[in-house]
């Protein structure tokens, strides 16, 4: 089975800043197996 994170307003102008290396770590530690980051804009 295959999900989709949304996230909003993360590392918006140096704001709420998330690391991408530790994002994907903690979805692996919640057994998430081979979480990929792709970056969006508004546009899907």
């Amino acid at each position: 089975m295959r999900y989709i994170l949304l996230l909003r307003g993360i590392n918006v102008g140096g704001k709420n800043k998330v690391a991408m290396a530790d994002l994907k770590a903690d979805l692996a530690e919640l057994g998430f197996d081979n979480p990929v980051h792709q970056q969006w804009r508004s546009l899907f």
